[in-house]
């Protein structure tokens, strides 16, 4: 069983500043506290329309853990589930969760 602790190590080990490549043209932010009292991995989304602006989206450690102690194949729409997400959104969150999830485990 993965615990909290060790995702923040993990991505500690991961993205060791602000800026450092996800994948794509998605970059680490931080981890931060959240509204709802919840540790989350923020990470930066490229804006096409105003590339001075910079769009964050977050994933709770607490949905990661969930999503790496899951027994079986989990299938987009489990992990959409997870994550609070509606099915067949377009949310980017999904992808950057599914490439997480793989260099969490390892």
């Amino acid at each position: 069983m993965v615990t909290i602790e060790v995702i923040r190590e993990r991505i500690n080990k991961l993205y060791t500043e602000s800026g450092t490549t996800i994948y794509g043209n998605f970059t680490f932010n931080k981890i931060f506290t959240n509204s709802n009292n919840q540790e989350a991995f923020q990470f930066n989304i490229p804006n096409h329309i105003n590339p001075t602006r910079i769009n964050r989206k977050s994933i709770t450690l607490t949905s990661l853990v969930d999503l790496i102690n899951t027994n079986g194949e989990l299938n987009d729409d489990d992990i959409l589930k997870i994550l609070n997400i509606k099915p067949r959104s377009k949310d980017c969150r999904l992808g950057v969760t599914k490439f997480l999830i793989e260099q969490l485990k390892r």
